[in-house]
């Protein structure tokens, strides 16, 4: 059984949208891009308190999609999750009708930090401000998720690509992110596959989860023809 569980689940379907989650895991947006002809399913870790390596959990995403069957899958991953996404597409390609990899610069030219860099990060204190104060109140709650963010950031930090795939990669950055607002850069993910293409979107580093789910599918399909 798989450490990623697949909400809702795709039970065998052809042609999926998986999103996968950056540091954090947050995913209780994509209920905005619910469609009934069309969901979008969840790609949810389930053991966030452990740190865990990139390529295990890419290894583990491969697993959970195999479990449910899914074919020609169009996995979209964001930040964190853009770097398990291909993992996945390394360890099973022939699953894959796309890989779509959001504010993530290529592994040799993305930032890397150390120890105490994480610990110092702003977008710290930007997670901490996006929980609900009700949550952030609870005994213990925000301390038990900077550690999850923390062990999030160390498997981005040690990250080393396992291979190269020939999934195809659209690789999409966001005009105002300082880590992916540079399509010449964005570009040398040609380093790890075979087809590559670029595009910019405007927004931040979590611009997606802005997107109504009628922007979100045009996004992925206008690169996803």
């Amino acid at each position: 059984m798989s450490e990623y569980v697949l909400r809702p689940a795709i039970d065998g379907a052809r042609g999926p949208i998986v999103y996968v989650p950056g540091v954090g895991g947050r995913t209780s947006f994509i209920a905005q891009w619910q469609h009934p002809e069309s969901p979008v399913a969840a790609a949810i870790w389930k053991t966030p308190g452990r740190s865990t390596p990139v390529v295990q959990r890419g290894g583990e995403l491969a697993r959970a999609l195999a479990e449910q069957g899914a074919d020609e899958v169009m996995l979209v991953g964001h930040s964190l999750g853009a770097l398990i996404a291909f993992e996945a597409a390394v360890r099973s390609p022939g699953r894959f009708r796309a890989l779509v990899l959001l504010a993530q610069y290529p592994p040799h030219a993305m930032r890397r930090y150390s120890h105490e860099g994480r610990e110092s990060l702003s977008a710290l204190a930007d997670l901490e401000a996006a929980v609900p104060s009700e949550l952030a109140q609870a005994a213990g709650f925000l301390e038990a998720m900077r550690e999850v963010w923390l062990n999030d950031y160390k498997a981005a930090a040690e990250y080393e690509p396992s291979a190269r795939t020939d999934v195809r990669i659209v690789a999409v950055g966001a005009a105002q992110d300082k880590l992916s607002c540079d399509l010449e850069t964005l570009a040398q993910w040609d380093r790890y596959g075979t087809r590559i293409q670029v595009a910019m979107m405007p927004g931040g580093h979590n611009f997606v989860e802005t997107l109504t789910g009628d922007e979100f599918r045009e996004m992925i399909y206008a690169f996803v023809s």
